[in-house]
């Protein structure tokens, strides 16, 4: 019977301590901060939509993002851990969240209807290095942002016959 009781007294503590670890690493650390990015393309043409990343000197020279039906859009939602800095602004904010899923200093290829194709190089369009200024910004909250992008008949009429 004692040797139940000390048993018992070591399995309390032991999950009391096991309690204690767990509620304390879920706390926020200092130079942490929440950071929420709202990332919109809208389709205003009339003509489907294929975006993917473009590497023309590879094997796979390009890798599908996303699709968008003629006069829709497509919502990208980012939500987590972003920059430690307290003044963050539509120019300083997001750039990993772009490159996440364009990939760092990449080349986008924009498909209608699967006949006519518009390359953006690095650097123009809705490219990670052109984020902050080929992008509609807005700041929505301390820590949340949005940007929309317009894909218009001028870009159809930009785009030559695929290959």
């Amino acid at each position: 019977m004692k040797q139940k009781t000390i048993w018992m007294r070591y399995l309390i503590i032991g999950i009391s301590l096991t309690l204690l670890l767990f509620l304390g690493s879920c706390r926020e650390y200092p130079g942490e901060g929440r950071l929420d990015v709202d990332i919109i393309y809208i389709n205003e043409t009339s003509h489907g939509i294929k975006y993917y990343q473009y590497f023309p000197s590879e094997v796979i020279p390009k890798v599908f993002a996303f699709e968008i039906q003629p006069n829709a859009q497509e919502l990208m939602e980012f939500r987590g851990i972003g920059s430690s800095s307290d003044d963050l602004t539509i120019e300083n904010c997001c750039e990993g969240y772009f490159e996440g899923f364009q990939g760092r200093n990449n080349s986008v290829l924009v498909e209608f209807d699967e006949e006519k194709c518009l390359v953006h190089q690095s650097g123009d369009g809705p490219t990670t290095q052109n984020y902050s200024s080929g992008y509609e910004g807005k700041q929505l909250g301390e820590r949340y942002f949005e940007f929309t992008y317009r894909f218009t008949e001028e870009h159809y009429q930009e785009a030559m016959d695929c290959e």
